[in-house]
């Protein structure tokens, strides 16, 4: 997980620096009011456009410590689209060069934290089956024991169910 941390600042630093500057130069209420509002989403639209950078801000906190990925990367994910059918599919593709305000910006921050959820979800099975594996092992040896030492079932349990919970705690 810590070879990845360089992907999770990089998707932080781009969700705070997306979601904050609007907080205090008024770019998030002139987006719900002259956008959002104009769209069909009035009266709420600078509600919703609140909620939209709010969420930035806690979803790349929750990236950066780690915490609530999946939650996290599916609310950021959901928003990016939104925002492209919404606002950059009608600009083009590119940002900046051959176009204005596209939707290669939000396609490649897409893509990172697709790429990010992937690669963890990964890490989870693969440490899942280790975790597995290690208790299988351990629960054979702990039989084998059992059988050359004589020692009785309460004790057996009692080890193997240390072993289960300390299984989970890798997790």
């Amino acid at each position: 997980m810590n070879n990845l941390i360089v992907l999770r600042i990089a998707i932080a630093i781009i969700l705070l620096s997306h979601g904050i500057p609007g907080m205090f130069d008024n770019g998030i209420n002139d987006f719900g009011n002259l956008y959002l509002n104009q769209v069909g989403f009035a009266p709420f639209g600078v509600a919703i456009a609140w909620a939209i950078k709010i969420s930035h801000v806690i979803c790349a906190v929750l990236i950066l410590f780690n915490k609530y990925i999946l939650a996290a990367g599916a609310i950021t994910i959901i928003i990016l689209i939104a925002g492209i059918v919404m606002v950059h599919y009608p600009e083009g593709w590119f940002v900046v060069g051959g176009g204005r305000n596209g939707m290669e910006y939000n396609f490649l921050l897409i893509e990172s934290c697709s790429l990010y959820y992937f690669l963890v979800s990964i890490f989870i099975k693969i440490k899942k089956q280790e975790c597995c594996l290690a208790t299988s092992l351990l629960f054979i040896s702990k039989k084998f024991r059992v059988y050359l030492f004589g020692l009785d079932s309460i004790s057996l349990m009692f080890s193997l169910t240390s072993v289960s919970i300390f299984d989970f705690a890798l997790l």
